[in-house]
């Protein structure tokens, strides 16, 4: 991958901006962000596609060093860290949520959450503003209950 900023192999936007984040790993890991409430390295090792810890790793960094999620110290235990997603990468969000509406369309065998695909569907300008607030809420929540073993629960 190339640095952002950097020309890769073509000066296509959709090749560039494929070749920065168009891996499987770093969309999955944006939405499980977003909807799954994951905001810590152990969380994001329980997502159901089951990414590899040297993965997973990789990937966290790279989306940090692109300003997609930033990484901060936990609040209440300085040996771990929690990321928060950046402006930058919330508009990666609707991105996610276009693949998401290829594969309710086209894979029947698929699913995502119903009351998600209906917000989506109806106005997706309203859906992103809302899905922003949402995650925004949900991590200031996050950091009030940082002390215990609490995370945020899946937006739904």
């Amino acid at each position: 991958m190339g640095k952002e900023g950097k020309m890769g192999r073509s000066s296509c936007a959709t090749a560039s901006a494929l070749e920065l984040v168009g891996d499987r790993w770093s969309l999955l890991l944006i939405r499980s962000y977003v909807f799954a409430g994951n905001r810590e390295y152990s969380d994001f090792l329980e997502m159901p596609e089951r990414i590899s810890t040297n993965i997973l790793a990789s990937r966290l960094a790279w989306l940090t060093e692109l300003d997609i999620f930033i990484k901060i110290k936990h609040p209440t235990n300085k040996k771990k860290f929690y990321y928060e997603i950046t402006e930058k990468g919330f508009d990666l969000v609707l991105v996610v949520l276009e693949l998401a509406r290829w594969g309710w369309t086209y894979l029947p065998e698929t699913w995502a959450p119903p009351a998600i695909k209906e917000a989506f569907l109806r106005d997706r300008d309203a859906f992103k503003l809302d899905w922003r607030a949402k995650v925004r809420f949900e991590t200031e929540r996050y950091l009030k209950e940082a002390d215990s073993n609490a995370r945020p629960a899946p937006l739904r």
